[in-house]
């Protein structure tokens, strides 16, 4: 049995939902992501489900680095590499992983791997509807970020965007609580088949652990080379507190 609902809850929401039982549930949910570090970025993102597995697309326009300076002097780096096929998060249930696939500097792309991580959610007593869903709230605290979301166990499977996960339904809506990370669902297909063979991403793997250094080690290249250009008797220093990213702490780190 299909039906289409459209709904308007600050956007237009189309939802188009079947009876299926978990075992074979599959879908796909889109959501706009806004990405604001040093300056807003918007995209369109897809999460792409089954029973055992996640794959969410995103960051896959165009090409873009910028220096931007404030009043006081201090200066922004934002260096962002994006191709075609963009990032791509996959969570295998299964296997409990995580590859990430990343283009790198110079077009070099990564296959980053990591276990699942094992967030501490707190469920919180209360409710809303986010179109046709009725949605739980959650929060937790995850790689130095503090989100709260909302999940509905009308999709349940412990999936989310990105690599928000872990809770008794599909998250469709995070927001970390500085502003800067904020999904938001637009649409959900079930049933929706995953047609795309992962197994053949191209890319140097590398374990998470490894890649925080090489992306460390990119940092202090683009402070030095910045550093070089600057008039003689002008000096400037990396503030490593002030370093800002998608995830900003580590469990390796502890």
């Amino acid at each position: 049995m299909k039906k289409a609902i459209v709904l308007h809850s600050f956007f237009w929401l189309l939802v188009t939902s079947m009876t299926a039982q978990q075992s074979d549930f599959q879908g796909k949910i889109e959501y706009n992501f806004d990405y604001n570090l040093n300056k807003i970025k918007k995209y369109s993102s897809d999460l792409i489900f089954n029973q055992s597995k996640s794959i969410f697309y995103w960051n896959d326009t165009a090409d873009q680095s910028s220096a931007s300076k404030d009043d006081f002097g201090n200066i922004s780096f934002d260096v962002e590499i994006k191709d075609s096929i963009g990032t791509i998060n996959i969570t295998d249930f299964s296997k409990d992983s995580i590859v990430t696939r990343t283009l790198w500097i110079k077009g070099k792309t990564y296959l980053i791997n990591e276990k699942i991580a094992k967030i501490n959610w707190k469920l919180l007593n209360e409710q809303k509807k986010i179109g046709n869903f009725l949605c739980s709230k959650a929060n937790c605290s995850f790689r130095g970020r503090n989100y709260t979301v909302w999940y509905t166990n009308q999709i349940p499977l412990p999936i989310g965007p990105w690599k928000l996960q872990g809770l008794p339904g599909a998250i469709l809506e995070a927001r970390d609580e500085t502003g800067e990370i904020y999904f938001a669902v637009k649409k959900v297909t079930i049933p929706y088949p995953i047609t795309v063979n992962t197994a053949t991403l191209e890319g140097e793997k590398i374990s998470l652990k490894d890649f925080v250094a090489v992306r460390k080690e990119l940092l202090n290249t683009i402070v030095k080379t910045f550093k070089s250009k600057l008039p003689r008797g002008v000096n400037a220093t990396l503030d490593s507190s002030q370093e800002n990213y998608l995830e900003n702490s580590f469990e390796f780190e502890q």
